[in-house]
């Protein structure tokens, strides 16, 4: 492909064998096509090598990329597409959509929410800072630290008093609820 009016493929290398069924349609386009198609592409060296195995095409780019297609089994104008395929495709690998992080912030700053990390640095290892301050965090505010202050009993105490100050705000409520007598009709 053309990228800023230069085009990325600088060499394709066809590697096929002279006598093996699999690359019938690699001599056959070859034979006939592979001059056509150099003379519309001036800009790509074609080189072709007869060796044993089944054939493939190596596609060099500019940027030192290369990229490899079986040509197994294929037809003339399929091999013709792939060839047009390796002239149209960049020089590198594309990344998906959700990998490209152009314009995105990261901060390595504690915020009210914690820190804030993108989806391609969540598979990264989690920076000493975090780690850090999530321990100082589950020291300050966890179970052990009060295990630690008060022992198991005194957390024991402390829930029985938590469930009868529990119990006696429902009592309380139930207390302050205005009470409403049936009243029997006598006979």
């Amino acid at each position: 492909m053309a990228r800023r009016g230069v085009w990325e493929l600088n060499e394709v290398i066809v590697r096929y064998c002279a006598s093996s069924g699999s690359s019938r349609g690699i001599r056959e386009f070859v034979a006939k096509d592979l001059a056509d198609f150099a003379e519309r592409n001036p800009q790509i060296t074609f080189k072709t090598e007869i060796r044993g195995g089944h054939p493939c095409v190596f596609g060099k780019y500019i940027t030192g990329y290369e990229r490899s297609i079986t040509l197994k089994n294929l037809s003339p104008e399929k091999i013709g597409d792939v060839f047009t395929y390796l002239r149209n495709t960049l020089g590198r690998k594309v990344p998906k959509h959700n990998e490209i992080s152009i314009g995105v912030v990261e901060k390595n700053q504690e915020s009210v929410q914690g820190f804030w990390r993108n989806s391609a640095t969540l598979l990264e290892k989690e920076l000493p800072e975090v780690t850090q301050l999530r321990e100082r965090r589950r020291q300050e505010y966890g179970l052990q630290s009060m295990i630690d202050d008060v022992g198991v009993t005194g957390i024991v105490r402390i829930t029985q008093k938590l469930l009868e100050r529990q119990e006696m705000a429902k009592q309380a409520a139930l207390d302050a609820e205005p009470k409403v007598e049936k009243i029997r009709a006598t006979e």
